[in-house]
């Protein structure tokens, strides 16, 4: 949507540029796809929740985007995925180069009793719901709550209205289905 540097990705300054269409419209709330870097094009296998993926604009661009919007009783949400992060998220890197705190914000064992399950690079196996390449974060570890507990308030810091909460009802599998 909107794509205002023309390299073919829409971007949150184009998003901005159509305010006033949007408002006219009677829109009230911009949910907005992931904005992270990611792997992938639709963004929901996420290699860093701190920053904005490049193509989509930099922190003044996001800035510009919610003042406007809030400016025009707006509010602004991102849509953010939980469940998982890439395999090439540093902390899934850290975590399968042996570095047992990052290990411990995903969900390992020692067998592999299904086929959500994949082999580590160090030891055991690590439980993907969406396949190898989005290993499961462990929301029953205490770390991992509160490392994304931070990550959530800096992004309402930065003027954030809120989030659309992806894959919410994977982020803690029932016992048998972790399992297998």
């Amino acid at each position: 949507f909107a794509d205002t540097d023309g390299d073919g990705i829409g971007d949150l300054e184009g998003v901005r540029s159509h305010l006033n269409y949007l408002e006219a419209l009677g829109v009230r709330t911009l949910w907005l796809m992931p904005v992270f870097p990611a792997f992938g094009p639709a963004g929901y296998d996420v290699t860093d929740f701190d920053s904005l993926t490049p193509e989509y604009g930099d922190a003044a661009a996001l800035t510009a985007l919610l003042d406007d919007a809030h400016a025009r009783n707006m509010r602004v949400i991102l849509d953010l995925p939980l469940n998982h992060t890439h395999r090439d998220h540093p902390w899934f890197v850290a975590a399968e180069s042996g570095d047992t705190a990052a290990r411990d914000r995903y969900t390992y064992r020692d067998e592999d009793p299904s086929d959500r399950w994949h082999p580590s690079a160090t030891e055991g196996s690590y439980y993907a719901y969406f396949g190898p390449d989005m290993p499961d974060l462990d929301w029953t570890n205490a770390a991992t709550r509160r490392v994304m507990e931070t990550m959530f308030e800096a992004w309402l810091d930065a003027g954030v209205d809120g989030y659309r909460l992806d894959a919410v009802l994977m982020l803690v599998e029932e016992a048998d289905e972790v399992e297998g």
